[in-house]
């Protein structure tokens, strides 16, 4: 009598192979043609000391792929020691928009538009005494609280307003020096 086991190994003799479906893509052959400007300038980005290695492993791809534009992806990736996805990556996206930049990322959709932001900022840099709250100047709770008594501007925690105001290079306690001394 066989087992369950025999059985599955008699029907699915390979379980655990996986098949891949290997499509050839094929890049438009348009031979690369960068500007003398642009070799100096990923020349410069290879042999710089200070240039990040994703960055200059781009360069190096984008000028193998300049230097030998007959070459597949396969064969550049053999040459350079890399694996072809990439290689094939980088020289779609040099061709198209002549970037070795990374895409922007999705990342999660902004909670507070642009106008609250700028308006929240604006209120930041002007002066408590001027909107009714006894204050010599806004800590980042009390600007938070205050934003909670205007209509039009949506809560905000103490920590948001902190970063905004931090992104915007804007000092917690800085205030202009001919608002705070008027008779100057």
């Amino acid at each position: 009598m066989m087992r369950s086991s025999e059985r599955f190994w008699k029907m699915y003799p390979f379980p655990f192979q996986t098949w891949r479906c290997h499509i050839q893509h094929q890049l438009s052959l348009h031979p690369f043609q960068p500007t003398a400007n642009e070799v100096k300038h990923l020349l410069q980005l290879v042999q710089a000391h200070h240039t990040p290695q994703a960055l200059a492993r781009r360069a190096r791809i984008v000028l193998a792929a300049h230097s030998h534009p007959d070459w597949s992806s396969k064969q550049l990736a053999q040459v350079l020691d890399l694996n072809d996805r990439p290689v094939r990556k980088w020289r779609r996206r040099w061709q198209e928009p002549h970037a070795l930049t990374d895409l922007p990322r999705s990342g999660a959709p902004r909670r507070f538009s642009s106008e609250a932001r700028a308006q929240i900022t604006t209120l930041a840099c002007s002066l408590p005494r001027a909107h009714g709250v006894p204050l010599a100047h806004w800590s980042r709770a009390e600007l938070a609280r205050h934003v909670i008594t205007v209509a039009t501007l949506p809560t905000i925690s103490a920590r948001t307003s902190g970063r905004w105001l931090t992104a915007e290079q804007i000092r917690r306690l800085q205030v202009p020096f001919l608002a705070t001394h008027p008779g100057s």
